[in-house]
């Protein structure tokens, strides 16, 4: 019989599994989102040389075009953009995992992940190319950094506000 770390080991890498097919699904055939041509079109333009806001109508803050612009530079489409999503999503689930993990609390860990893998519009939204993905690995990482320490000196302090700085940059509703 399995003891009862190995069984949440297994539990935990299944629903890991399970949520980056589900993306992947996702990224081939979930439905088109209305917005997605416009972050895309905002993405490619600013790596031929546009600047938002000037050059172009843009509603959201600056920092997504920026980055997603890199994947529409080197394999443009909507494929390469929900990939680059999905690579933000991952990632922000696996700092998510990793701040449980630091905090020795597994059962937070399994919960987290077992509830983003079950929230398929969740998945979804974090799958397509829009601005939630990016901003939850921003809004992540800043969190992590300010709370690795339980005293956090000037550093952490800057590097979390710069993150929570991009997340706003991403996505201005999310401004306190």
């Amino acid at each position: 019989m399995l003891d009862k770390t190995v069984n949440s080991r297994i539990l935990l890498y299944f629903l890991l599994v399970c949520y980056v097919f589900i993306s992947i699904v996702y990224v081939f055939a979930g439905t088109l989102h209305l917005d997605e041509g416009a972050y895309l079109y905002a993405a490619r333009s600013v790596y031929k040389g546009a600047i938002p806001y000037k050059d172009f109508f843009f509603l959201q803050p600056p920092v997504y075009p920026y980055i997603y612009g890199i994947s529409q530079w080197m394999l443009p489409g909507l494929i390469s953009g929900r990939i680059t999503s999905v690579i933000f999503s991952t990632a922000c689930l696996l700092l998510l995992l990793h701040w449980h993990r630091r905090q020795q609390n597994p059962s937070a860990a399994l919960i987290t992940l077992a509830l983003l893998t079950s929230n398929t519009f969740q998945l979804y939204f974090f799958t397509i190319t829009r601005l939630y993905a990016l901003a939850g690995f921003f809004l992540v990482l800043g969190c992590i950094i300010l709370t690795r320490n339980p005293y956090p000196n000037l550093r952490d302090g800057i590097l979390s506000m710069l993150f929570f700085a991009f997340m706003v940059g991403t996505r201005i509703t999310l401004l306190p």
